[in-house]
């Protein structure tokens, strides 16, 4: 899936714009629906949606890093819904893997806390 991230300043003038999905190097991004997206600490962005995806830009909008999570052996039925950057710069990452609802913690890099 191809999509694109733009970022406006207050004049609705286009500061960023980065498109993601077009290479091997985002094989993370496959079927991700993003249900939210937001600044992090350092300038960055982070965005989460539909296969229990996430993928960290800095600032320039260049891809830090991707991850996708399986819950339960699934990853289709999986939808990361909102997430929040924790003061030491990890995530806590809720979402739904069919009936049930599931919480993450990561550090900065992505990885399991």
């Amino acid at each position: 899936m191809t999509f694109l991230l733009f970022v406006f300043d207050s004049v609705a003038q286009s500061d960023l714009v980065s498109v993601y999905g077009t290479s091997a190097n985002d094989a993370n991004l496959d079927a991700l629906d993003a249900t939210d997206l937001i600044r992090t600490l350092n300038g960055g962005y982070i965005l989460v949606g539909g296969g229990a995806g996430v993928i960290k830009t800095d600032a320039n909008g260049d891809i830090d890093w991707s991850k996708r999570w399986t819950i339960d052996g699934f990853t289709s039925a999986v939808c990361a819904k909102s997430m929040h950057q924790t003061s030491d710069s990890g995530f806590i990452i809720a979402g739904r893997a069919y009936q049930d609802m599931f919480i993450l913690r990561t550090d900065a890099q992505g990885a399991g806390a």
